[in-house]
């Protein structure tokens, strides 16, 4: 009986939570949601092995995977391990976000340079990047996502080992990097591996001589050039699937303390736009260490109310005040909003940036120490951004309401399945007698099935509400923003 309740679990658990999963992931703003990004380190931890480097990272439904590369000798074993990727485990009980889940040491798994995570089968896709062995040339390697256990590999060509590799859950297709071989092309693999598409080639395309692992988002490619001991700082390369080209690359902004060198080795994307970045640091004081940095990238569906916001504002604009220089901030012609339909304010920043443009345009007595002066200002608004980023956050997790529903499906099929046994084994009069009593169970469970879909309906109603609550909430705070940019602007012309 137990398989059967552990089956009607399994099924309804995993039901619901394809069924939320749908609203957890949004699309990024626009191409250049990934520059300029505000990184805060959540984690940090020694290396293992004395040559140690973690060379990339995944996440997965629970956990947070890094494989750190032992040295490059082809018999010794790497280090897999998974860390916490919330403050709750997988059956809901209280723990250290970030904190050593598992780890497995059963393995050499090359230079492991690359990971990719596939939740319907549970496996977790490895691009060693180098082989050592002959016989891992061009090859992928499978990990079980659960044990980190090596499972085998899957040959992918005989020309060119294989830099990184990412996975694509709407289409269960995969993107790949070759390596220098190869001319670090990018390819979709289908979902048997076999080459759907060659993207070309992209040696040159960036700074730096390499390419650490790829992380994909929407309809773009992200990931870092390798500019180690170049004294360049760290960059992001973000290339387009639709254009196949590079169209932002921009330079990285840790906040390193005690840091003589530095690695950015992977990105993963843990919740809806929250993004992890795994570097490796050489330390002043002579510890080799690596770190979670961890960044809020800004999402199309919030950058699309704040353009309905301006839109309505503009509309409420007298047309007398349109023909005047003091109302550009909320009337722009026709080819500015050509040149900056891609730059959507989404902060105070962006509010008070389109305040110097009107400002600008008005007067020539504007001075390099008034310009200081203004961007002095908007320093004062960086906790507005900081709690409109908390805002989004306030949704609340389904995965406790689909266990707790799963359990409940499966004891009363469970209790079922022993009455209609043992009535079966009774004989035919027996059945008889208790026929009124058969039936009765029945209702009963049918009642209490209906009350538990009604009780995901008012949950997932709820959840909606708060969307809707949050959402307005931010719009609230965007008003604020923009009036305080206005209300510099009057004061700065008044004091011109």
């Amino acid at each position: 009986m137990k398989k059967y309740r552990s089956l009607a679990g399994m099924i309804l658990g995993f039901l619901l939570l394809a069924w939320m999963s749908k609203t957890c992931y949004a699309e990024i703003a626009d191409v250049t949601a990934f520059e300029n990004l505000e990184w805060k380190k959540v984690h940090e931890e020694a290396l293992i092995a004395p040559q140690g480097v973690v060379q990339s990272i995944c996440a997965t439904k629970n956990y947070i995977i890094c494989i750190e590369n032992t040295n490059d000798a082809q018999d010794t074993p790497d280090t897999v391990s998974a860390y916490y990727k919330n403050d709750t485990d997988a059956d809901g009980n209280p723990v250290e976000q970030y904190s050593l889940a598992l780890r497995n040491t059963d393995n050499n798994w090359e230079h492991g340079n690359g990971m990719a995570y596939n939740q319907a089968k549970e496996e977790i896709y490895v691009a060693p990047y180098t082989s050592q062995n002959p016989e891992n040339r061009g090859c992928l390697f499978v990990m079980d996502a659960n044990t980190l256990a090596y499972k085998g590999k899957i040959k992918i060509s005989d020309d060119y080992n294989i830099l990184g590799i990412g996975y694509r859950e709407e289409t269960d297709q995969y993107v790949i990097q070759t390596n220098v071989e190869g001319g670090y092309s990018f390819k979709i693999l289908d979902n048997q591996f076999q080459i759907a598409e060659d993207l070309g080639r992209y040696e040159g395309t960036s700074v730096g001589t390499n390419f650490q692992d790829l992380q994909l988002v929407d309809e773009y490619i992200l990931n870092f050039p390798l500019t180690l001991n170049m004294g360049i700082g760290d960059y992001l390369n973000v290339y387009s699937l639709e254009t196949k080209e590079l169209v932002s690359c921009s330079k990285l902004n840790f906040p390193f303390e005690g840091v003589s060198n530095d690695e950015p080795e992977g990105l993963c994307e843990t919740a809806e736009g929250t993004y992890i970045a795994v570097v490796d640091e050489d330390r002043t004081d002579g510890r080799r260490m690596f770190c979670f940095y961890e960044t809020q990238v800004p999402c199309k569906e919030e950058a699309v109310s704040a353009e309905e916001n301006i839109d309505t504002n503009e509309n409420d604009v007298g047309e007398s005040n349109r023909q005047t220089k003091a109302d550009t901030l909320r009337e722009r012609t026709d080819s500015e909003k050509n040149t900056d339909s891609e730059e959507i304010p989404t902060s105070s920043e962006d509010y008070k940036k389109e305040a110097s443009k009107s400002l600008k345009k008005q007067s020539a007595k504007n001075t390099p120490k008034e310009v200081s002066f203004a961007e002095k200002m908007s320093i004062g608004f960086s906790g507005m951004i900081t709690q409109a980023q908390e805002l989004s956050k306030k949704l609340p997790s389904v995965v406790e309401l689909a266990k707790e529903a799963g359990n409940l499906a499966g004891t009363f099929i469970e209790t079922l399945l022993t009455k209609i046994k043992t009535l079966w084994k009774s004989g035919s009069t027996i059945l008889a007698q208790n026929q009124r009593e058969v039936f009765l169970f029945l209702a009963i469970g049918f009642t209490i099935v209906s009350i538990m879909g009604l009780w995901v309906c008012i949950v997932r109603l709820i959840r909606i509400r708060k969307q809707k609550k949050a959402r307005a909430e931010l719009e609230q705070l965007r008003k604020a923003w923009k009036e305080e940019a206005e209300q510099w602007l009057q004061a700065e012309r008044k004091r011109l």
